[in-house]
């Protein structure tokens, strides 16, 4: 079965689900250098609009 993906750009209404899923990768632990979990907010200004984000 054929099937195309289509990946779009996030968008700020992304960043809850985001957060809840790099913070379950956070607390499972040894697998990212990350130990802090994000809030939606933190998780949009660090990686997806902030000013250091390309």
């Amino acid at each position: 079965m054929d099937r195309e993906a289509s990946i779009r750009p996030v968008r700020a209404a992304d960043a809850p689900g985001l957060a809840a899923l790099l913070n379950a990768i956070i607390a499972r632990g040894g697998t990212t250098a990350l130990e802090a979990p994000f809030t939606p907010e933190q998780l949009s200004r660090a990686m997806l609009a902030g000013p250091g984000v390309i």
